[in-house]
């Protein structure tokens, strides 16, 4: 092993590590029954596995401020489903009102609260998608669900910037996209 392999080696190491210690943090910070919901969780640290995770974060697919969502034209699934909101309850609002999804199906949740570096976690769809809000609420509404296959996934995100048609004084832009869960009305 040469020098540079040894440092990339150190370095994933690390960020493994790191990850093992923010989820700690974490735990101990969640109200019992979402720590519950996360602690069993198979756990993909980045940096020691190779995750296959990567279609949900493409960046061949556009990023939502550069198009409408995270998916570009004749790219859309059918079901697509992308909205912005200027507020932050109006995000959770949303949420509450997706349609829940009671499957064992597995799939990824990754959330990127600030200054925690998290693992990605694996779980049933369903059980993800019956803690959405607690998730908003309790962790960051910066996450995304996606099952396994693909198929069906949530992903909520902010940035800097303003809706003129629902300025906050916040001046947070939070989106939302679902898809895979049929048609979604809000």
């Amino acid at each position: 092993m040469d020098a540079d392999e040894r440092r990339l080696l150190v370095e994933r190491k690390l960020q493994a590590n790191r990850q093992r210690r923010d989820l700690g943090t974490l735990l101990q910070s969640l109200p019992d029954g979402l720590a519950r919901v996360l602690e069993p969780a198979d756990k993909l640290f980045r940096g020691e596995e190779d995750t296959t995770v990567h279609f949900a974060f493409a960046p061949e697919l556009g990023w939502p401020e550069e198009t409408d969502g995270l998916y570009k034209g004749s790219d859309r699934p059918q079901d697509y489903f992308y909205k912005r909101f200027g507020w932050e309850h109006k995000l959770i609002e949303a949420l509450d009102r997706v349609p829940r999804v009671h499957s064992s199906k597995p799939a990824y949740f990754f959330c990127h609260p600030t200054n925690l570096a998290l693992p990605i976690f694996r779980l049933p769809l369903g059980q993800l998608h019956v803690n959405l809000k607690a998730f908003a609420l309790n962790l960051t509404t910066r996450f995304h669900i996606a099952s396994v296959d693909g198929q069906q996934g949530i992903y909520s995100s902010d940035y800097l910037s303003y809706l003129p048609e629902d300025w906050s004084p916040e001046e947070t832009v939070y989106e939302l996209t679902i898809y895979g869960h049929g048609k979604i009305r809000m």
